[in-house]
């Protein structure tokens, strides 16, 4: 599938692309294949996800062994040169490029703690080299070993389709809410990437264009905020709550 204004995004397995491009397949979440189901399923290959340790749900509650691929466990699928490639994040901390022909785990991203959301990939309009062609973008719960509140918190990032490398990290701020995870994944709508993230903060990114972020002696990026919303109450909030 490509990228284009409008929520009805045709997938078609026909060339290269993005055939599957985020939750339930498009903007609209309401694709469900391309025919009948086959009458039969064979597997052809296994690749070994495991698990990683996370937080527990408040400061007072044990850390968790979590194994497994996520809430939905859903891929993302993109044609490149005629090969098809999974994308899917793990409960191992590790967002994967997979060969969907023999299994091989062309590259791994550690996430920082266990990868909640299914993947979404989405194209650059303008690409300067193969490896920012696409992006794949995906949530984690808020980064184990640390706090609630940490400014180094960002749990929603995006890595290069082509190399796995990191190309940049959201900031997700505390609010009255107990957690900083991303459990969704964006869709990219209009040229930019919309996604919510659990303290309640609903935000419109421009994917392709970033900014410095320099946190706790930390070099990274993060992308240009254009739309932000906030739908739940701040820490401020919570404290005159009665």
């Amino acid at each position: 599938m490509s990228n284009v204004d409008s929520p009805a995004v045709t997938v078609t397995l026909r060339g290269d692309g993005i055939k599957m491009a985020t939750f339930l397949g498009t903007a609209s979440r309401r694709f469900y294949g391309l025919g009948p189901a086959p009458r039969r399923l064979q597997v052809i290959w296994k690749a070994r996800i495991g698990g990683g340790w996370t937080s527990g749900k408040f400061a007072s509650d044990a850390n968790m062994y979590w194994s497994g691929t996520g809430w939905t466990g859903m891929p993302a699928l993109v044609q490149d040169g005629g090969k098809l490639y999974l994308l899917i994040g793990g409960y191992d901390h590790k967002l994967r490029k997979i060969d969907a022909a023999t299994g091989a785990i062309l590259w791994a991203c550690d996430f920082g703690d266990v990868i909640k959301s299914s993947p979404s990939v989405i194209a650059d309009p303008h690409p300067t080299s193969a490896a920012d062609k696409y992006l794949v973008l995906a949530g984690a719960r808020r980064g184990f070993g640390l706090a609630m509140g940490d400014p180094r918190i960002a749990s929603y990032r995006a890595v290069s389709f082509a190399t796995g490398n990191e190309v940049w990290r959201l900031p997700v701020p505390r609010t009255r809410n107990y957690t900083q995870d991303t459990d969704g994944s964006g869709f990219f709508l209009d040229g930019l990437d919309y996604i919510g993230v659990e303290p309640g903060w609903f935000y419109g990114l421009d994917p392709f264009h970033t900014r410095p972020w320099q946190v706790a002696g930390q070099n990274h990026r993060r992308p240009v905020v254009v739309h932000s919303k906030l739908l739940l109450g701040t820490a401020a909030d919570a404290a005159r709550d009665p």
